[in-house]
């Protein structure tokens, strides 16, 4: 008990260490979620490779592998935030979306497509930022995302925005708004600020524009994001200088000054520069113009400069990189040919043996079948002499059938007489055909052979003013052909009897017919009733034979019977 005791505090342990370390890195990617919201990207990268650190220390599940996934995803949301390449991003984000997919984490693979399609869209390749768009609203449709569903409504008034379709863009802009007020994603309410104001100024409607660009400035605040607040003031100076407010215009363009010590990329220096001497050219100040718009070209020029230079660093850091990639898969090459050559070689060795192998096998195969075959035919011989056995019985029952026709024959035509045997024979042809079909000696299906014989009978007559219904039911599959037999008779005497004498006077008679084992008596049971007169069925009928057959029948089958002759005819056979 003690030990079991200690294993138990052992596991309890051990399940709620899994349980504490999973949630710290539940809680560690909300923060770097935060991070990322608020441009804080040098805590976010660090928080990112502490986590990756700690994943690649854990014991592989379904959890790390989705945190693993996330993980990557965030990193991909970093490098679209500092406007990496797209070459650098897209493959990366593939990979991690056939993951996503493979696993069935729809939100991220939701995510993930949104990203891709923003990577597209930045590339210049529209169509395949659509391609992802689709994608993204087909996994929120099935699983009914509506908390994220303005992140959607943002891709794709953006992509809106890039084919020109601006009234398909503020549609989408307007609902992200919506969508993203009810549900506090505040990052998808900036966006959608962004692009209203975007198309405010495209409809020269300033004083809307305006509206947007103060309540963005509010929240570059809060991220405290200076490029974007920068962006926000030389926006704001435009859209007064529109409206012919210089003196506002001039106000915000130089406070949109302070904020360059925070930022390193010299275009914001030169758009700067560029709004002022657009603003003193439209007042009709020359001068000031002209010196300003100097000022925007040599900072133009500067920027270009350096441009050209990082981009010439790229192309050459490129070139030396597909220099290495060049020489190393020169190297694979040949690895894969030699490896090539030892996998045919390999190949060729196991399809020898598998060959050598096959024949072996088909021979003791053969050899198998030939026992089989002669095993078959010496079955084939003694059911061959079981079924002649059986015809010569059956035929000896024909005759004793015929002896006792023969003594009443007076009182029957011939018409009668013929279709009473014909029915009797065509029962025990029946059982033939089951044997033959099932090549079984002992037993038939009893269940077909009793539907077979009712429908043999019923079919010999002819009913012009009624119907008949016969109902047969047989919980017993199997039944050896030594009862079969006697029972198939019994059965055609039966209904011989019931449809010639038992419903005259009605439309409609019914039969039916029930096999079973009756737990009292430990015996099968055949109930039959039928819906007629009714008769006293021990009574004796010199004109009939049936009655005398049938008792023949029970005798042989050692059966006990049971009857009654109220509301029609019911008797039970135990047999």
């Amino acid at each position: 008990m003690s030990s079991n005791f200690i294993y138990t505090i052992i596991l309890f342990f051990l399940f709620h260490s899994l349980q504490a370390q999973q949630s710290v890195r539940e809680n560690e990617i909300k923060k770097i979620y935060e991070l990322i919201k608020y441009n804080n990207f040098g805590v976010a990268q660090h928080k990112i490779d502490s986590l990756r650190t700690v994943l690649d220390k854990t014991k592989v599940s379904k959890k790390t592998t989705k945190d693993r996934v996330e993980v990557d995803y965030l990193q991909c949301l970093i490098w679209d935030r500092k406007d990496l390449p797209l070459r650098e991003i897209v493959p990366t984000l593939l990979q991690i979306k056939d993951k996503a997919d493979a696993e069935g984490y729809f939100v991220l693979s939701y995510k993930i497509s949104l990203l891709l399609a923003l990577s597209y869209e930045k590339g210049g390749e529209y169509q395949i930022a659509n391609t992802y768009l689709d994608k993204a609203f087909e996994l929120y449709k099935e699983y009914h995302l509506e908390d994220l569903y303005s992140t959607y409504c943002i891709r794709r008034s953006s992509y809106y925005r890039m084919v020109e379709d601006y009234e398909a863009m503020k549609v989408f802009a307007d609902l992200a708004k919506k969508y993203a007020q009810k549900y506090g994603n505040i990052t998808d309410v900036v966006d959608s600020h962004i692009l209203l104001s975007f198309y405010a100024s495209k409809k020269n409607n300033w004083s809307e524009h305006l509206k947007h660009a103060f309540i963005l400035r509010g929240y570059y605040y809060q991220f405290n994001d200076s490029t974007a607040l920068l962006l926000n003031y030389n926006s704001i100076a435009k859209a007064f200088c529109r409206m012919q407010n210089f003196d506002t215009a001039l106000k915000y363009n130089d406070s949109s000054k302070r904020f360059l010590k925070e930022v390193t990329n010299l275009e914001y220096d030169y758009s700067i520069h560029k709004t002022r001497y657009e603003i003193f050219e439209v007042m009709g100040n020359v001068d000031s113009a002209h010196y300003y718009f100097k000022k925007y070209h040599e900072q133009f020029l500067k920027s270009n400069h350096e441009f050209e230079k990082a981009k010439i660093k790229e192309l050459e850091d490129r070139y030396q990189h597909d220099k290495k990639e060049a020489v190393i898969k020169s190297k694979n090459q040949q690895i894969q040919f030699v490896i090539t050559i030892l996998i045919i070689i390999i190949l060729m060795s196991i399809l020898i043996v598998r060959k050598n192998k096959k024949i072996s096998s088909q021979n003791k195969i053969i050899s198998k079948q030939l026992v089989e075959i002669t095993k078959t035919l010496d079955q084939k011989k003694v059911l061959l002499s079981e079924l002649q056995h059986r015809v010569k019985n059956h035929l000896q029952n024909v005759i004793s059938i015929l002896e006792i026709q023969k003594e009443s024959f007076e009182f029957n035509n011939v018409e009668e007489v013929i279709r009473e045997n014909k029915n009797r024979i065509q029962s025990m042809a029946l059982l033939h055909e089951k044997l033959s079909v099932s090549e079984a000696v002992d037993s038939i299906n009893f269940g077909e052979y009793i539907k077979e014989v009712c429908k043999l009978v019923k079919g010999s007559y002819e009913f012009h003013n009624r119907r008949v219904l016969i109902k047969s039911l047989s919980e017993i599959d199997k039944i050896p052909i030594q009862k079969a037999l006697p029972i198939g008779l019994i059965l055609v005497e039966l209904i011989s009897n019931s449809i010639k004498h038992a419903f005259d006077g009605k439309n409609l008679g019914i039969i039916d017919i029930e096999v079973k084992f009756d737990e009292n008596t430990g015996k099968n049971v055949l109930c039959y009733t039928d819906t007629g007169r009714g008769f006293e069925f021990g009574k004796s009928n010199e004109k009939g034979l049936g009655m005398e057959i049938i008792k023949g029948l029970l005798e042989q089958l050692n059966a006990q019977i049971d009857y009654n002759n109220n509301n029609g005819f019911e008797l039970k056979i135990y047999f």
